[in-house]
């Protein structure tokens, strides 16, 4: 069976699974929303057009104003593999936004997340200013698109392990 190129998936598509697997969990969009703008850069303005333009993660990471300097320092098992040991760039950031929206989705704290992203070496949440909001446009050279309500997933997508 070949492998799929998680690279590829459409980060519009995959937005609503993280927000429904915390909310599920009694957590929020905004939490969501602050966990992937930390690691990112964006802020939740880009964000929120990120998750209105069909973008896959490969253009979302690329694009992203700034990958948090310690993100590499996000240690831990995501999907049965060691996010440590993920040699593909783009496959290692989207398993560490996996892994962190995990740790919200099993009740930690906002404050817990970035207070153990801290002890181990990753910064806190606000550790640098945000970059400004940008007047162009486009969507960092991405044409903006007439806003389409999209379909509602009903569940995550559940990780394959081989045995």
């Amino acid at each position: 069976m070949a492998t799929r190129d998680i690279s590829k998936l459409l980060f519009t598509t995959v937005y609503p699974l993280y927000v429904q697997k915390a909310e599920r969990k009694g957590r929020t969009r905004e939490e969501v929303d602050s966990i992937i703008c930390w690691l990112t850069g964006y802020t939740r303005d880009q964000l929120a057009l990120h998750t209105c333009v069909n973008i896959d993660f490969q253009t979302f990471f690329d694009k992203a104003p700034g990958i948090h300097p310690n993100s590499s320092q996000i240690k831990g098992v995501v999907c049965g593999v060691r996010v440590e040991d993920i040699s593909d760039p783009t496959t290692r950031k989207i398993r560490y936004l996996d892994k962190l929206i995990d740790e919200l989705a099993k009740g930690k704290t906002l404050d817990k997340i970035y207070a153990n992203d801290h002890q181990a070496g990753v910064g806190q949440f606000g550790s640098r200013p945000a970059p400004p909001l940008q007047s162009d446009p486009t969507l960092h050279g991405l044409p903006l698109f007439p806003l389409v309500p999209l379909p509602r997933l009903r569940t995550a997508p559940r990780c394959r392990r081989g045995r």
